[in-house]
Formats: structure tokens, sequence, C-alpha cells
């Protein structure tokens, strides 16, 4: 489906920020924390794995 999936066992969230109302912030335990994850996304990947 064109999609790359980059999974590495060993790294995990740390840290969940809101973002305003537009959606959350991961901090992840190998230090990346860059991009927003808008609630429409986050819906869609919970209505995938359901």
């Amino acid at each position: 489906m064109g999609r790359l999936s980059l999974i590495d066992a060993d790294i995990s969230i740390k840290k969940v920020e809101l973002s305003g109302v537009s959606g959350l912030q991961f901090f992840f335990s190998d230090g990346h924390y860059r991009g927003l994850y808008p609630w429409g996304f986050l819906r869609e990947l919970s209505e995938q794995v359901s």
C-alpha cells in the first residue's frame, strides 16, 4: 500500500503531551520528539488495529 513501517522494539514512548486542541506530541526513548500527531491521524491508526 506504499507504506513504510520502521519499528524498533527497543524504542518506547517516554512522555506524551497535549498540543492544544490539535493533537498529541510523543517523546521517545531514543531522544526524538519532532512531529505533532493530529487527532484524525490517531483515530485512523486506532481503527486499523481494532
